[in-house]
């Protein structure tokens, strides 16, 4: 008989299809079920019987992060930050007050822009969706509008005789600076 180290030397050619179609970079392909057809070894002293197999590839779990966890913002003012995504659908934002902060996504730039509408804190469920070939992912930034500061200057002086109303005469036309 023959020893272990010949039978394990033995290799055979293989080819990968799908719908019949040979598929030639594997690392790349799509998630779905491949047949491996095996082919091409000859032995005189073996028969030989290629079996088909299957190749199944499943959804990957992606990389899904927002580059921070929580952003302070002044009322009626914005900023952006990014998120970190290998993933192949589209990001949406959901589940958050819209009349505390409103929320855009470039989807291209993995950019997210925020504008505080209101005083208050909401946080912000991102969901990237399923693609073709990742599960869907989520993630969570928690946003914080504070008061904005207003300083009112009076420019001009008033002057009043004491008359018992509340109201007063501008000396001249009065601006005041906000």
């Amino acid at each position: 008989g023959e020893t272990l180290a010949v039978i394990d030397s033995v290799k055979a050619d293989f080819t990968i299809k799908s719908d019949g179609e040979v598929i030639s970079d594997v690392k790349n392909a799509n998630v779905g079920t491949y047949t491996i057809t095996p082919s091409g070894y000859t032995s005189t002293n073996y028969a030989i019987t290629f079996v088909d197999g299957t190749l199944t590839i499943t959804k990957a779990t992606p990389t899904f992060t927002i580059t921070q966890t929580t952003i302070n913002l002044i009322y009626n003012n914005g900023t952006t930050t990014n998120y970190i995504y290998n993933g192949d659908g589209d990001v949406t934002a959901s589940n958050y007050d819209s009349q505390i902060v409103s929320v855009d996504i470039n989807n291209s730039g993995k950019i997210i822009t925020l504008k505080a509408q209101k005083v208050g804190s909401t946080t912000i469920t991102f969901t990237a969706a399923e693609g073709t070939n990742f599960k869907a992912a989520t993630a969570t930034l928690t946003v914080v509008v504070s008061k904005a500061t207003v300083t009112i200057t009076k420019l001009d002086p008033v002057e009043k005789t004491y008359d018992g109303t509340t109201t007063a005469e501008p000396v001249q036309d009065t601006h005041y600076k906000v």
